[in-house]
């Protein structure tokens, strides 16, 4: 649990619902979808129920009788979209996940994926829905529970304890009994990362970005590790500096947003932005103390497209339905000119689409390299960059089994390499002209299907 000061901060199946509307206080949690795969619905709503009573205890704050949280569940992307628009949600529309201002539901397109093959690889509950969900619910438990009034926190913090209060919610429920979350190793590496290469967000910059502003922010995601990286901060290694200073200014937000007219409080958000600033007053110190505290980290894997998570020791790595690729970066680069990957893979053929294993990732204007395994059989070592694209292919000599794992290595001889899937006769192909050889960052992934990887190394 959090101290009891560092609390401080956080406190100061049917149809999916359509907007607005009474409802009678049966349970304190609601799940409304179109999704009819029992499976999920029940492991997602149990999920969200264990999570209240965390949510509850973390802030020292009871969700009001009168109050159920609600969460809008929809199988696809088009689903979530009309939902979210019925309720006067105008942003958000391809990140599948948002919390309305109208009726203060949640509303939550299922991702990467509703395929029943892929679920099932999965456990039937993604970890990216249930980050998602969780994430959502905490916005609407601040916000129901009264602990301020709506819109009143800015977007760092109010994205920041989201993804706090979620992180708890999974660790505590999920993955204490020994399991791993492939997306909360990711995110604390992001951010150590960002600090080490001095490519995170500036604290000014993160302070004053407004919602609109962060819905095509860059860096959005590092946005998102990053505020959640600093709100465990002040509440953490920075709470007796800062705690106080920041609980103040939080206090004064919510007397603002109680005593102003609406239209007269959201007109001022600029500057109730940037009175943190001002409250602040020594910025260089707070950046230099929250940049010495983030932990050095190191993920095994780093989501770069899509969404991935482990599965066992194996890793699923998935293209979102309404996206091309999957890709999951190893944590750790290849030397140069590595000679030869190997791994396993058991591609889920949910579109006909491919499995591939990134060489070389392209940094800055150079290209990259990948091969290409489809389920016919054919692989194909692609050199690409922006502009120009170089395919070499051939065929194995057989097609892929219908069941288990394939496995692929790939040996580089000069000008060329050799690629084998299991016993079959190896295919030897040319390396596309003009790009990097293999080596440096690296990963595997899947195009417009899901794949499950083990055992993947490149040396």
């Amino acid at each position: 649990m959090i101290a009891q000061l560092a609390l401080a901060l956080l406190v100061t199946g049917g149809d999916p619902a359509s907007p607005g509307g009474e409802r009678a206080r049966r349970e304190p949690v609601r799940l409304l979808t179109d999704f009819d795969e029992p499976r999920l619905v029940g492991r997602l709503r149990a999920l969200l129920v264990g999570a209240l009573p965390i949510f509850e205890r973390e802030t020292g704050r009871d969700l009001p009788e009168d109050e159920v949280l609600v969460l809008n569940l929809y199988r696809d992307l088009g689903g979530y979209q009309r939902g979210a628009r019925a309720a006067g949600v105008t942003g958000f529309m391809n990140v599948g996940a948002v919390t309305a201002w109208s009726n203060q539901e949640s509303f939550l397109a299922l991702q990467p994926r509703a395929d029943a093959a892929y679920l099932e690889a999965a456990g039937w509950l993604p970890d990216l829905t249930a980050q998602l969900a969780l994430h959502e619910l905490a916005h609407q438990f601040i916000a129901r529970a009264r602990l301020y009034p709506r819109l009143a926190l800015p977007s760092w913090y109010s994205e920041g304890v989201a993804d706090h209060l979620a992180e708890l919610a999974l660790t505590e429920l999920v993955y204490d009994a020994g399991g791993r979350c492939l997306m909360l190793e990711d995110a604390r590496q992001s951010v150590a990362q960002a600090v080490a290469e001095d490519s995170a967000i500036p604290l000014e910059e993160l302070f004053t970005l407004s919602e609109l502003e962060l819905d095509a922010h860059a860096s959005r995601d590092l946005f998102y590790d990053q505020s959640a990286a600093v709100v465990r901060f002040l509440a953490g290694d920075g709470l007796e500096r800062w705690g106080g200073l920041f609980q103040g200014y939080l206090d004064e937000l919510a007397r603002a947003g109680r005593s102003e007219p609406g239209l007269e409080f959201l007109s001022r958000r600029a500057q109730q932005r940037e009175r943190w600033l001002e409250l602040v007053a020594d910025l260089p110190a707070l950046e230099a103390e929250w940049r010495g505290a983030v932990a050095p980290a190191a993920a095994a894997w780093v989501e770069r497209e899509g969404s991935s998570q482990w599965v066992g020791e194996d890793v699923l790595v998935a293209a979102l339905a309404w996206q091309d690729n999957g890709y999951v970066r190893a944590g750790a680069p290849a030397p140069l000119a590595a000679r030869r990957f190997e791994g396993q893979f058991r591609l889920l053929e949910l579109d006909g689409g491919e499995a591939f294993v990134v060489l070389h990732e392209p940094q800055a204007d150079e290209g990259g390299l990948k091969l290409s395994v489809r389920r016919d059989g054919f692989v194909a070592l692609v050199g690409w960059a922006a502009g120009r694209q170089d395919t070499r292919g051939g065929r194995s000599a057989a097609p892929l089994g219908e069941d288990g794992f394939v496995r692929v290595t790939i040996e580089v001889e000069d000008g060329g390499a050799v690629v084998r899937l299991d016993e079959h006769e190896p295919v030897r192909l040319e390396l596309p002209r003009g790009f990097p050889a293999p080596g440096g960052a690296w990963g595997v992934g899947a195009w417009r299907d899901a794949a499950l990887w083990r055992g993947a190394r490149l040396r």
